[in-house]
């Protein structure tokens, strides 16, 4: 493991980790114009149990594309998410194609599948990313996630070494929870963040309840305070977990997790992340193939650098795409 010979130095009040935080996703600005809204398409990919994801994607010409990024968006996100919409017009610029995958229940995708959205369904978006890759016909593939997505693409990068996604060369995870069950609880105590991600919660299951009334009844839910309340209930009502520890282990990346991988992978973090305790990435079993960037400040995926409310991350691109 490595540090980043690019450095990140925000300053005055863009070193405060909740406005790192709150500024990643809540930024003025992003809108697409000209080439890319000419350029976007979507298609539904189905994997192998008929689950159904959303990807939209921009196409570079094939004379001049560098190769294929696929971006996969944070818990109750989506493709549209303000640190999406930033990559995917730098990296588009910079001549690369995008695949912007939607996990279930996130964005306009809530009718694709009866199924409820849960971090334990990684077969679906592994199946997906290994689709999505195969369009890309002997081009780099290059694998970027944000916070939860970040922790699917350390999955997938894990799963890699076992069944190998074709053309994949690097893959980015920034923000990872590396602890869900912790992480969790963090944004619990945090009023700000849980008010913010129980809503966003709250309003998904509200909608999966219109559209598949005869499979789902929230309305208990609906009253509950907490993102940890919540989960104990969709988990004892829907899933087969007898707890929300036992279910969020199935996707922990603790200690000697990603010993084993065997694609290169960055991660980086922030040592004051709000909700993702730093000493997790210390205690990772070393592997040569992980360069770990971890920064004094930048909250949860934020790294923005001052008023003019540009990310380093969306600098640190051209950095990992040639690395």
């Amino acid at each position: 493991m490595c540090m980043n010979p690019i450095s990140f130095q925000p300053y005055g009040i863009f070193k405060n980790p909740y406005i790192q935080s709150i500024l990643a996703s809540k930024r003025p600005g992003g809108h697409f114009s000209g080439l890319l809204q000419t350029v976007c398409q979507t298609i539904v990919l189905t994997c192998e149990n008929n689950e159904k994801l959303l990807t939209s994607y921009f196409l570079q010409p094939p004379n001049i594309e560098k190769g294929c990024v696929i971006l996969l968006h944070g818990w109750e996100g989506s493709s549209e998410s303000r640190y999406i919409r930033e990559a995917t017009r730098n990296l588009f610029y910079q001549g690369y194609s995008i695949f912007r995958l939607n996990l279930r229940d996130h964005g306009a995708t809530y009718h694709l599948n009866e199924g409820l959205f849960f971090g334990t369904l990684f077969d679906e978006v592994f199946q997906a990313v290994t689709q999505i890759a195969s369009m890309a016909k002997g081009k780099p593939v290059f694998l970027v996630g944000y916070s939860l997505g970040a922790n699917f693409a350390l999955r997938i990068a894990r799963q890699h070494s076992k069944n190998p996604i074709q053309g994949l060369k690097n893959v980015l995870a920034i923000g990872p929870p590396l602890n869900p069950d912790v992480s969790t609880d963090k944004i619990d105590q945090i009023p700000l963040f849980r008010y913010s991600f129980l809503k966003k919660w709250l309003r998904s299951l509200k909608r999966k309840q219109q559209l598949f009334p005869h499979l789902y009844s929230f309305d208990k839910i609906f009253h509950l305070k907490t993102i940890r309340e919540v989960t104990e209930v969709l988990l004892e009502k829907h899933t087969h977990f007898k707890s929300a520890k036992e279910y969020f282990l199935c996707y922990t990346l603790l200690g000697d997790a990603l010993k084993d991988l065997r694609v290169p992978t960055t991660i980086i973090t922030a040592a004051d992340d709000p909700i993702i305790p730093v000493a997790d990435f210390y205690e990772l079993v070393p592997n040569d193939n992980i360069r770990l960037i971890i920064h004094q400040y930048g909250g949860h995926i934020g790294f923005i650098e001052g008023f003019r409310l540009k990310s380093w991350l969306d600098r640190f691109m051209q950095y990992f795409l040639v690395s």
